[in-house]
């Protein structure tokens, strides 16, 4: 189930869960009959566009020396040791802070996972 509005509302849930899938979805498209009200609704053609998640600028935050020394500090905890190679992990973010290479994936998914390890087993 879609976790966002209006999906969200149980009328609106009830009504599209009773609709056959000719009216949700085919080979191309989804969300069909949505798209299809939308073009009566919207005066633009927003309601072609493709779907787009929630961009968030992590690659611009991590260089933020706030976020940049919290990262740091967490790959150089000792429990970063028992999983990463921790000279390289911090290669990956020096180089990242310096816009020598664009590393903010790797250092984010270390990073995150680094902290969720930390909340359950630490």
């Amino acid at each position: 189930m879609e976790a966002r509005t209006p999906y969200l509302d149980l009328e609106v849930y009830n009504v599209i869960r009773k609709l056959p899938d000719i009216y949700k979805i085919n080979k191309t498209d989804t969300k069909i009959l949505f798209r299809e009200v939308a073009k009566e609704i919207i005066p633009t053609d927003a309601y072609k566009r493709k779907k787009l998640g929630f961009p968030v600028p992590l690659r611009e935050w991590i260089r933020e020396d706030k976020v940049y020394e919290e990262i740091k500090n967490t790959f150089n905890l000792s429990i970063a040791g028992e999983f990463f190679n921790q000279k390289y992990i911090n290669k990956l973010l020096i180089e990242h802070k310096n816009k020598k290479k664009d590393n903010y994936k790797k250092v984010w998914t270390i990073y995150t996972f680094l902290k969720w390890y930390q909340v359950f087993f630490v």
